[in-house]
């Protein structure tokens, strides 16, 4: 895992991230290169698998951040792939819900603005005035 996050290929570096999500025990030792791929690496896909991986070793603060960041993003592929992993994490309930009504109401978008459609409308609880 630890040559495979380092690697000069965006797709290893993504397939270690996601050897760490799936093996959390392995990944405890991978924190710090976790870390650092979620923090800068110019593929969303990986920094998301990052933090996916981050959130698998108790690092939830850290995951969310750059989920939360990540999901500013234009690009419709590399946002569903960010709602992807909030979706797998349970973490539809730590989004904003004027984070997913403004995804829901992108007309630029196609894909992640039906996915926030869906969570908006399959937990209603998330939108009741309080």
């Amino acid at each position: 895992l630890e040559a495979a996050l380092a690697d000069v290929h965006p797709v290893l570096r993504y397939w270690g991230a996601m050897g760490c999500l799936l093996h959390p025990d392995l990944a405890r030792e991978q924190a710090q290169a976790l870390r650092e791929l979620a923090a800068d690496d110019p593929f969303s896909a990986n920094r998301a698998a990052a933090a996916a991986a981050l959130a698998g070793i108790g690092d939830t603060d850290a995951a969310l951040a750059v989920l939360l960041e990540l999901l500013k993003l234009d690009d419709d592929i590399a946002r569903l792939e960010v709602m992807n992993r909030i979706e797998d994490l349970g973490w539809i309930d730590r989004v904003p819900r004027a984070e997913i009504r403004r995804i829901a109401a992108d007309g630029q978008t196609y894909y992640s603005a039906h996915v926030a459609e869906y969570w908006r409308t399959q937990r209603d609880w998330m939108f009741l005035p309080w």
